[in-house]
């Protein structure tokens, strides 16, 4: 097994100081922008996030039009609280892939952080009609509708997200 099957192997396992030990060293051979980028999500597993950043920084040097590098520094930025960044960096991501539904959603979520609930809910609709199915974005819909007091909308979209669990069982 090669140092990147190893590292993903720790990674998966939630082996995360392991996982960075064989990146680094397949790092120091290659600069591949897809480990860094796993090397990346390995330090903010452990809370490392200054050299998660600098990861996703340096595939983004490597890789300019990747939607999932801004996507991954985005979700780095908001979890240590810089959700003007964070929404910055998941703009671009939705902008490289503007029919990936998952860009919408991701981006929803920071939206609502930033008390853009009409922005959230406009992008989680759009998440929806790219993909009918997505539990996830009609239930999160349901909790925006709920907090502004749209008690049938929200109740609708609950439903709609319990029926798609439950058909994917």
């Amino acid at each position: 097994m090669n140092l990147l099957e190893q590292g993903s192997k720790h990674l998966e396992s939630g082996e995360f100081e392991l996982s960075i030990q064989c990146f680094s060293n397949y790092l120091d051979t290659d600069s591949n922008p897809n480990v860094l980028c796993l090397r990346g999500i390995a330090y903010r597993k452990i809370k490392n996030f200054d050299a998660s950043i600098e990861d996703f920084k340096n595939a983004i040097q490597l890789i300019p039009e990747n939607a999932s590098v801004y996507s991954e520094i985005a979700v780095t930025q908001f979890h240590m609280g810089e959700l003007n960044s964070a929404l910055e960096n998941m703009n671009k991501s939705q902008q490289l892939e503007p029919e990936n539904p998952y860009r919408y959603s991701s981006r929803a979520y920071i939206k609502d952080a930033c008390g853009d609930t009409k922005g959230a809910i406009a992008d989680y609709k759009k998440c929806i009609e790219l993909d009918p199915d997505d539990a996830i974005a009609y239930n999160n819909l349901g909790m925006l509708e709920d907090k502004l007091g749209r008690k049938q909308k929200a109740e609708n979209h609950f439903k709609r997200a319990d029926q798609i669990s439950k058909n994917e069982k």
